[in-house]
């Protein structure tokens, strides 16, 4: 039986499907559509009942869905119009057992994680949804989790960080254990900031930063005003958006948030179904020249939406990194390379590529493999 914790955290999550669900069409705000933001639909035609919860991307440009109901569903590329139906059901692990997913790239591929509230752990699955791998258990209603890059610096390198119902627990997969608690605070969606030394973090009314090491709150957005809506998510701008970080709530609006003034608020996405989790994704066409373009991808009740931007702007994190961007700045350069050489010969767990622990030259072949392909 679940605690009153998980039960709040899990209403919170889930919440019922009422008018937000079903309200008009989600559209653009004219604010946004001047700032040169673009609103296309990757998945329509879900049944809410189904309710998109967690999105991963397999190294063969195929995309998976999980759904709340406990479906991992498949689907064929990053382009946008497709329908539900276009979604292969390739695993179903049961109501809430197929919720939020997390991702690492190293030089041996992409790691997936999931989490399973309705069993209280958190699994490694295969490409194929298939639970092989580091398995994480007894952790109170596990929902939402945040990846630290495998290629920054410090001790939380490659750590998964998961919301549940009573707090943000660090999980290593490398040892596959689970360490502290790091904060008790309850909150929803997270993303880790670039460098990975904090997070930003959902709660009900506002976005909070804490220091990844020590969980203390470094920053809230509350004293500016409380976020209408029942927030669920957060990422970070990049480039022409870098120092604003956007807001999904539950209401189905979308908001533009100014770190350095949080009362700076612009509604970028209004109306709509129900939201949740925000992905961004790291290969989608643009909306234009059909460039491959950073978006975001926005889980809601009956659709996934997709956020573009025809400028040189985009959203952090971008699924897995590029394996050689070790500054993470979206870029593979000279300075990625010389970062990638300082790492190696002090034996520094960034240059560590493939996670296995160990800095040897199949780290050096992976570094000069992914440097060549670029970002």
């Amino acid at each position: 039986m679940k605690s009153t914790h998980a039960v709040v955290l899990a209403a919170g999550l889930s919440i019922g499907l009422g008018a937000a669900a079903f309200a008009q069409p989600a559209e653009l705000t004219p604010e946004a559509q001047a700032r040169g933001f673009f609103l296309s639909t990757y998945v329509s035609g879900i049944d809410p009942v189904h309710r998109p919860v967690g999105i991963a991307f397999r190294e063969d440009g195929q995309v998976l869905v999980t759904e709340y109901g406990g479906a991992i569903l498949r689907f064929p590329g990053h382009a946008d119009a497709y329908t539900y139906a276009d979604g292969l059901a390739i695993a179903f692990h049961e109501y809430e057992g197929a919720f939020d997913m997390a991702q690492f790239q190293s030089g041996r591929g992409y790691r997936t994680f999931m989490s399973q509230p309705q069993y209280d752990r958190v699994v490694e699955i295969t490409p194929d949804g298939v639970i092989e791998g580091a398995v994480f258990t007894d952790l109170p209603w596990p929902a939402s989790m945040a990846e630290v890059p495998a290629g920054i610096r410090g001790p939380m390198a490659g750590h998964l960080l998961v919301a549940c119902a009573d707090g943000v627990y660090d999980l290593d997969p490398t040892q596959r254990s689970i360490g502290r608690r790091i904060t008790g605070d309850q909150v929803y969606g997270m993303q880790i900031t670039r460098d990975g030394k904090a997070f930003l973090a959902a709660a009900e009314d506002s976005i909070r930063l804490y220091d990844t090491l020590t969980g203390d709150l470094l920053f809230d957005t509350l004293p500016a005003g409380p976020i209408d809506g029942l927030v669920r998510d957060v990422v970070q701008g990049v480039g022409a958006l870098t120092g604003m970080i956007y807001v999904n709530t539950l209401s189905g609006d979308l908001w533009e948030i100014s770190l350095a003034d949080p009362a700076q608020r612009t509604l970028i996405i209004t109306g709509g179904a129900a939201s949740f989790f925000l992905t961004p994704d790291p290969a989608a066409p643009g909306p234009d020249s059909g460039l491959v373009l950073p978006s975001l991808l926005i889980c809601r009740a009956d659709s996934i939406l997709r956020l573009s931007l025809r400028e040189a702007g985009f959203f952090s994190p971008f699924g897995p990194y590029c394996t050689a961007d070790l500054d993470r700045d979206g870029l593979v350069d000279f300075s990625d390379y010389l970062n990638f050489l300082n790492a190696y010969d002090s034996q520094d767990a960034a240059a560590d590529l493939d996670g296995d622990g160990i800095v040897d030259f199949t780290d050096y072949l992976a570094f000069i493999d992914s440097y060549a392909l670029g970002c």
